[in-house]
C-alpha cells in the first residue's frame, strides 16, 4: 500500500484531514446551515471522483477506499466511547 512507504503522502493526508476538520468546525462555529455544508461536501466528492477516475489507477482507488474506511471506523470508535 502506498501510504506506509511514502512519508510525504502520510503528511499530506494528515494536512487534508485537518483541513476538512477545520472546515466542519468553522461551519459549526459560524452556524452555517448544515445542509449547505453537506451540499458542498457532496459536490466536492462528486468532482473529486470525476478527476480521480481520470488520474488514479484502479489500485490507487482501492488503496484510498481501504484507508478511508479505516479512518472512518477509527473515528466512530473514538466518538462512541
Amino acid at each position: 500500500m502506498f501510504a506506509a512507504s511514502d512519508p510525504k503522502f502520510n503528511q499530506d493526508v494528515e494536512k487534508a484531514l485537518k483541513a476538512l476538520r477545520d472546515l466542519r468546525l468553522r461551519a459549526y462555529r459560524e452556524n452555517w446551515d448544515p445542509r449547505a455544508l453537506r451540499l458542498a461536501l457532496k459536490y466536492a466528492s462528486k468532482i473529486d471522483d470525476y478527476f480521480a477516475a481520470r488520474n488514479n489507477t484502479p489500485q490507487d482507488e482501492k488503496n484510498i477506499e481501504f484507508l478511508a474506511q479505516h479512518y472512518y471506523e477509527e473515528t466512530l470508535k473514538r466518538h462512541q466511547g
